[in-house]
Parts: C-alpha cells; sequence; structure tokens
C-alpha cells in the first residue's frame, strides 16, 4: 500500500510538471513572436530574479514539510496546527521584506541590465508586479508544504494543472490583446491570488478544523524552522547560483538578446529535470518519516530503488535531448535557432546524466537534517561555476556557460559520489553502477541505436522527419524503461497501480460516469 502511495504520488507530480513544460513550451514561442527576443530575454531574467527572491524564505520551506511530515506521520494535531500558523505568520513578514527589495531591484534594473529604451518602462512595472507574485506565493507556500508533508501530492498537482491552464489561457488573451510584459505580469499576479485562496480552502478541508486553526506564535517552532531552515537558504542561494546564474551572467555581459539562445536550451533540459525532481518531491517527505522511525533498511531500499528509476529515465531523456532537439526547435521556433541552441542542449544534457547521479541521495540527506553538507557543496559548486562562466562567455557567450556548468557539476557530484552513496547506504561506487546506473545506460541504449538507424534513412531534423524521430525513439524507449530500467518490484507496482485504475474505472455504474 505504500509504495503504491508513493508511485501514485509520483504520476500525480509528473502531471502537474507536464502543465507546466507545455505552458513553458507555448509561451516561449508566443512571446519571441509577439514581443520579440529582447523583451522574451527580459521576461527570462525576471523569472530568474523572482527566483532569487524565493530565497528569502530562508529554507522555511523545505524545514516546513519536513516537521509537518513528522508530525503528521505521528498524528500531533495541535502541534501540526501550530507550526502551520507560525510558519505562515513568518512568511508573511519575509514577504514585506521581499515587497521593499523588489522596488529597490526594479529602480535598479536598467542600470544592471542594457535595456533597449523603449522597454524599460514595461520592464520596471513587470518587476513591481511581479515582486507581488513571490510576495504572495511566499506567504500561502505552507499550506502546500502541509499538502507534500500529508502525501496528497494529487490534490497539490491537480491545483497546479488547473492553474497553470487558467493562467495559459488569461496570458494568451494578454498577449493576443497586445499588451506588454507589465500585463502578463498583472495577468499573473491576479491568477496567483485566487489560486492561492484555492490551496487554502483545499488543505483546510483535507487536514481538519483542528490542524488548520490558527493558534499563537511559537517561538519553539521558530528555533526549530531556523535550525534547519539556515542551511537550506544557503544551499539553494548557491544551487541557484549555478543552475540559473548563467541567464544573469549573460544578460549584464552579453545583453538580453543573447539569453534566449541558452535560457530556451535551459528550459528543454530543465522541464525534463522537473519531471525527475517529482520523484525528489516525494522521497524528501518519505525519508523523513523513515528516519524518525530509525528503519534503515527501508530507508536504503527507497535510495537504491529510487536511484535506479531517475538514472534510467536520465539516460533515456538525454538521448532523446540530444537527438531530436534540432528537429525540434526547428519545428518550434524556426532554423536561426538551431545550431547555437541546439549545442548549448547536448552539453546540458550530458549535465542532467551527471547530477542524477546525487539525486535522490540529497532529499534523502535533507529528510535526515544533513542540509550542511549539501550547501556547502553546493557553495564550493558555486565559486567553481562563477570562474569558469565569467571567462567563459567571453569566450563563446552561450555554449561557454553551458561548459562551465558541465565542468562544474562533473567535478562536485562524480567526485562526492561514493564517499556519500557508501555512507549512506553501504554501497561500494561498482556495487552503485551495477544496481542503479547500468540498467538506465542499457535501457536507453536502444531507443538511441533505433533513433540513430533512423537517421541514416530520413532526415530528422525537418519536421516529417521530427515526428517519425519521436514515434520511434518512444515505441523503443518505453519497453526498454520498464523492462530493463526498473527493478521487479517497482514494475509491479507500475502495473497494481495501472489495473487498479482500471478496475475502479469499470465498476464505476453507467448512471454514475453520465453524472
Amino acid at each position: 500500500m505504500e509504495g503504491r502511495r508513493i508511485f501514485a504520488n509520483v504520476l500525480w507530480n509528473w502531471a502537474g510538471r507536464l502543465g507546466s513544460i507545455l505552458v513553458a513550451l507555448i509561451f516561449a514561442r508566443l512571446i519571441l513572436d509577439q514581443l520579440g527576443r529582447e523583451a522574451y530575454g527580459i521576461w527570462e531574467i525576471l523569472m530568474v530574479l523572482g527566483s532569487y527572491y524565493a530565497l528569502a524564505d530562508l529554507g522555511l520551506n523545505t524545514a516546513c514539510v519536513k516537521h509537518l511530515a513528522e508530525l503528521w506521520g505521528e498524528n500531533r494535531q495541535e502541534k501540526f496546527g501550530r507550526y502551520l500558523t507560525t510558519c505562515v505568520m513568518l512568511n508573511t513578514m519575509v514577504a514585506m521584506v521581499i515587497v521593499a527589495a523588489g522596488v529597490t531591484c526594479a529602480l535598479l534594473l536598467t542600470t544592471i541590465f542594457e535595456i533597449p529604451p523603449e522597454l524599460v518602462e514595461t520592464s520596471r512595472l513587470a518587476a513591481l508586479i511581479y515582486t507581488g507574485v513571490i510576495a504572495i506565493r511566499l506567504v500561502v507556500q505552507p499550506y502546500h508544504a502541509s499538502l507534500a508533508a500529508m502525501g496528497r501530492f494529487d490534490r497539490l498537482n491537480q491545483l497546479s494543472v488547473s492553474t497553470q491552464a487558467a493562467t495559459s489561457a488569461v496570458l494568451l488573451g494578454v498577449l493576443l490583446a497586445g499588451y506588454s510584459l507589465a500585463g502578463m505580469a498583472f495577468a499573473t499576479l491576479v491568477m496567483t491570488i485566487v489560486a492561492s485562496l484555492v490551496a487554502v480552502w483545499i488543505v483546510r478541508s483535507q487536514a481538519g478544523p483542528e490542524m488548520t486553526r490558527f493558534h499563537c506564535f511559537d517561538r519553539d517552532v521558530v528555533k526549530q524552522q531556523f535550525s534547519f531552515g539556515g542551511w537550506v537558504v544557503v544551499r539553494r542561494a548557491a544551487s541557484r547560483c549555478v543552475n540559473r546564474g548563467g541567464v544573469l551572467l549573460l544578460g549584464a555581459m552579453a545583453g538580453p538578446a543573447s539569453v534566449p539562445f541558452f535560457s530556451l536550451a535551459n528550459s528543454l533540459c530543465g522541464r525534463f529535470s522537473d519531471f525527475l525532481s517529482s520523484i525528489y518531491l516525494v522521497v524528501m517527505p518519505k525519508a523523513s518519516q523513515l528516519n524518525a522511525e530509525g528503519d534503515v533498511e527501508r530507508l536504503r531500499k527507497l535510495i537504491v530503488r529510487g536511484s535506479r528509476s531517475v538514472l534510467t529515465l536520465a539516460a533515456t531523456g538525454s538521448g532523446a535531448l540530444v537527438l531530436l532537439s534540432p528537429g525540434f526547435l526547428n519545428l518550434w521556433l524556426g532554423p536561426e535557432y538551431v545550431h547555437p541552441t541546439s549545442t548549448v542542449v547536448v552539453l546540458l544534457a550530458i549535465v542532467l546524466i551527471v547530477t542524477s547521479a546525487n539525486s535522490i541521495m540529497k532529499p534523502v540527506m535533507t529528510g535526515q537534517g544533513r542540509v550542511k553538507s549539501l550547501a556547502l557543496l553546493e557553495i564550493a559548486a558555486a565559486i567553481c561555476f562563477l570562474s569558469l562562466a565569467i571567462p567563459s562567455i567571453w569566450w563563446s557567450g552561450p555554449v561557454g556557460v553551458a561548459v562551465a556548468l558541465l565542468i562544474t557539476r562533473f567535478l562536485t557530484e562524480l567526485l562526492v559520489v561514493q564517499f556519500w552513496i557508501r555512507r549512506a547506504c553501504d554501497l561500494s561506487l561498482v556495487s552503485y553502477i551495477r544496481e542503479c546506473l547500468l540498467s538506465g545506460i542499457v535501457a536507453a541504449s536502444i531507443p538511441v541505436s533505433a533513433t540513430v538507424i533512423l537517421s541514416f534513412v530520413v532526415d530528422i531534423e525537418q519536421p516529417a522527419g521530427f515526428i517519425l524521430g519521436v514515434f520511434v525513439y518512444a515505441l523503443a524507449a518505453l519497453p526498454a524503461i520498464f523492462a530493463i530500467g526498473l527493478d521487479r518490484q517497482t514494475r509491479a507496482l507500475a502495473i497494481e497501480a495501472v489495473t487498479s485504475k482500471l478496475t475502479t474505472a469499470r465498476a464505476i455504474p453507467p448512471a454514475s460516469k453520465n453524472l
């Protein structure tokens, strides 16, 4: 039953990520067509700056998920409500600081970045409005953390998918009506307010009145939050510097017009990485519960099975990105974006495989409270990345940033994987490769080989060849992942989840379906 819940939560997370991917792909093309490359570059810069504003939560959200998951597992209702209330109050205080920082950032926007004169006013206004979006999301964040702690990723992602669909429709109308970046930011603000109110209502209906009743401010909760969250925010700051700092460096050193070539490639690889992160999100609360129970054996199985699944999906997805991204970019954006962007995609696809090596270990260590080690690792990665990226931009622009990111992740991820795996799972590097990595490589080699053979027959960079290539790759990848990449127990869970859904659907009377 526990395995089925974890597997179902991953599927719901994938549904939410799929909606996010569709929105990103559609609106990247719309913004480029309607507003131009420079406006798209500015929008990407604002999104990255917004992610840095989110650091102001001081790691409280991660700490909130960890501690609420423990309290939920122990059924401590009054303490759960007290913790939730205190987290909301803390986040509200932080949101006020974010608003003040956003005003300053909007005023300094043109000083840091070379923005064309005709886009200065709308860029500043969009930055101010988007600051409000981040502040509102931060205030409601503990309610989302509550759903994650309760394991209700189905409700969390139903809210996410419906919000993305509604926001997409509104933004589409804004773009087609001819509004600028400020109009897009205002539409996002309105939809964020609506989604936040719905999130509060869902949590209250799921947890009950006792767990969501407002309590007095609890100083002990504050101490717990900051003792855990201090290193989390250091880790997040360093991680964002590595993963998203390339956009800001390109915008400052080479201008907003150079940003799309890197950000579009990063969007493709990042959206696939979001699918993988759906597994991490489920692992962290579960690891917190197992660690609190002292169940080492189940924790080890969680690490090994999760790592095998993630590495299999990462290897297969990276193969698809390398082989099919030129055709997709040609179909999506046009031939002028294919060469510079596809080169960056290849480099970032390799980064995706490298980072997947420790992808399950990191949320497990977070669930165990060992965030200091993760923070120190990310600090080392940030220093390495900045040292390499700044000269690389002068050398090769967007491609140079991708090379700097690849070298950084290779050094910081692969060189420490043996130490972490041995300490947490008592596995040698050879055993880890045999149990987790080898199956993923073998599974990925089958669709890669089939698509390479197809490329000798048809041009997969052209629209018709690309569609055929996607079909062939998917046809070869799905059975390979299922039969080779997944272990026996995970395959059984997948079959059980699908058959139970089909059985439930057949059991519904016709009259109920009509209703």
